[in-house]
């Protein structure tokens, strides 16, 4: 009687729910109404009970004025509907032990009845707004980094479509939080000149540059040069590269390397509440800000989770189940081998074909394995290189569709990868 392996994915039978994985220690789903209720959610992780004496305060409903939060290091950014202070910030507010609280943006944002009850509740209150995003940043940087010559100035894009606008800022508010560093908005196109007089008026030296050049682009990097200033990037092939390269300028090689993960669907259009309001938290507690892609994870982000399992996951609100899931997944998952073999424990002596199938940077393939009846076999495997990973699967045959990666436990360092969960079937 042939026996043929079938993978068993962990997490395809039964999907947890967010509640589910919060009662693992190492895994939590935020709950949240609203965008509201989102960022008071983050804030609560990092923040204790009378722990901050000034908070920011945002519009519920548009980032743009937010984008500056970052500049404000340290402190914690909560939202409010424009005309009113919604009775959870207040709430907040008052557990935070907040004297002072700081408005981003105009009356526009967020209108002078709010400021007139946040004074008639006995706090300090500050506006700092402009006639666009670009001059709130510019003034938020001015007023917490009137000197930026000890420190980086992080630029990122202005404008974009969609949630282009704030993708590279997502994981770029942690940063900032990071370096202690001003944040500041241009168009991708060309150098602002506002930005351009702080730069100079602040004794600048050093940028980093959130994101690729389709966000800001060559030219402003010329303009930058051309001022006596030195420009490095934090920059992916995509927004989630880019959230893990910035994670890895705060000292995060990986996943592993960090506290905590913090996982937000960086294609949502409210992704930018999560990562702003954990900019500070992120900051001070080691934790990396990771992007997914809807439902699903990319490469960037799966690679830079594998083999973390006693790193904490928190998946922000909006992030699909699927997606908490495959983060749990792959921070489970070992490295791949560099190169070598694959080495897969059987259950039983009676195994006759493996289908073996393995993605890298050439491409996928798929071999037949004729096992000699021991309680392993090691399967061939090309790699990707050192600290990269493949995806490796067994598959009942190896004409069938790859479903997911092998799962398991590292036998041994170097050429060989992962016991793999599996069943038997016979035929």
């Amino acid at each position: 009687m042939a026996i043929i392996l079938l993978l068993v994915v962990l997490g395809a039978a039964t999907q947890p729910t967010p509640t589910a994985l919060a009662h693992d220690p190492h895994r939590r789903a935020l709950p949240a109404a609203d965008n509201i209720d989102a960022a008071i959610e983050v804030i609560r992780l990092g923040f204790a009970a009378g722990t901050a004496r000034e908070v920011l305060l945002g519009r519920n409903d548009l980032f743009g004025d937010s984008l500056a939060a970052g500049s404000a290091t340290g402190r914690p950014i909560v939202l409010t509907r424009r005309d009113v202070l919604d009775r959870r910030t207040a709430a907040e507010l008052e557990r935070l032990g907040a004297e002072q609280v700081t408005i981003l943006g105009g009356t526009d944002a967020i209108g002078a009845p709010v400021e007139a009850e946040l004074i008639a509740r006995g706090y300090a209150v500050r506006r700092i707004g402009g006639a666009t995003r670009i001059q709130t940043a510019v003034g938020v940087a001015r007023h917490y980094h009137p000197d930026a010559a000890g420190v980086p100035v992080v630029i990122a894009r202005a404008a974009g479509d969609g949630t282009q606008a704030f993708a590279d800022a997502v994981g770029g508010s942690a940063l900032a939080h990071h370096l202690a560093a001003p944040v500041v908005l241009t168009p991708s196109q060309d150098l602002h000149d506002d930005v351009a007089a702080y730069l100079v008026d602040t004794g600048a030296r050093e940028v980093i540059v959130a994101g690729g050049t389709a966000a800001v682009s060559a030219g402003v990097e010329h303009e930058l040069r051309a001022l006596g200033i030195t420009v490095r990037r934090a920059a992916g092939r995509t927004r989630t590269g880019t959230a893990v390269e910035q994670d890895q300028r705060r000292g995060f090689a990986v996943a592993a390397d960090a506290r905590s993960v913090l996982l937000i669907d960086g294609y949502d259009p409210d992704a930018w509440v999560s990562g702003f309001a954990a900019g500070a938290w992120a900051a001070s507690q080691k934790v990396a800000i990771v992007l997914a892609d809807g439902a699903d994870l990319d490469r960037d982000t799966s690679d830079f989770l594998a083999d973390a399992p006693d790193t904490d996951l928190v998946c922000a609100a909006h992030v699909v189940v699927s997606a908490c899931v495959a983060a749990e997944r792959a921070m489970h998952l070992p490295a791949f081998a560099t190169t070598g073999g694959v080495v897969l424990r059987l259950p039983s002596p009676a195994v006759d074909v493996i289908g073996f199938h393995e993605s890298n940077h050439d491409g996928a393939r798929q071999l037949e394995v004729v096992s000699t009846g021991a309680p392993t076999v090691t399967l061939p495997s090309r790699g990707r290189g050192t600290g990269s990973r493949s995806a490796a699967d067994v598959v009942s045959h190896p004409d069938l569709a790859v479903r997911a990666p092998v799962t398991g436990r590292v036998l041994r360092a170097g050429p060989t990868c992962c016991t793999a969960a599996i069943t038997t079937t016979s035929r």
